[in-house]
């Protein structure tokens, strides 16, 4: 099969839905996918850099499964967070995330990923670190350790993200 995701200018396709307007949505994308004959995909760098000619393939009455039931099928569980890249999570996104931390036994993995993995990714990779490690190693060795673990990851403390 082929993973897809739907591509909007600066990937801000979620950006002013609260997080139940943002699941409804992409229930909605996923259900009317599932109506087609035929499904046009490309690949996402082509799209993005608006490409003449882009590569992709054409699938005649392809499955179309959501994420999240591919995983559940897999056996794990899942959360689907609705963060609109660039910017931070909204506070229903964090309670999500921190309910389900809550959930987790202690040798329970997480997996974690956005379009790049690099900033939304990082955000809630050290916010997993910061509730598990907190009373044992500072906010500086935790990002400290985040930056060796994964170089390239949004991890500038001095960055000014005020509006």
């Amino acid at each position: 099969g082929y993973p897809g995701t739907w591509r909007t200018p600066n990937n801000w396709g979620n950006a002013g839905k609260s997080r139940d307007e943002a699941l409804a949505d992409e229930q909605q994308r996923i259900q009317a996918l599932k109506s087609q004959e035929t499904v046009h995909i490309f690949h996402r760098k082509d799209v993005k850099s608006e490409a003449r000619n882009p590569r992709g393939a054409t699938l005649s009455k392809p499955l179309i499964f959501s994420e999240e039931e591919l995983v559940r099928a897999a056996g794990a569980k899942y959360v689907r967070l609705t963060v609109t890249d660039h910017l931070s999570p909204r506070a229903d996104d964090i309670d999500a995330f921190i309910a389900m931390e809550r959930e987790m036994a202690h040798d329970e993995r997480l997996h974690v990923h956005c379009g790049m993995g690099l900033g939304r990714t990082t955000i809630f990779i050290v916010m997993h670190d910061i509730l598990r490690n907190a009373a044992m190693l500072s906010f500086d060795d935790i990002i400290e350790r985040q930056r060796k673990f994964n170089p390239g990851r949004s991890l500038d403390n001095n960055k000014d993200v005020s509006d």
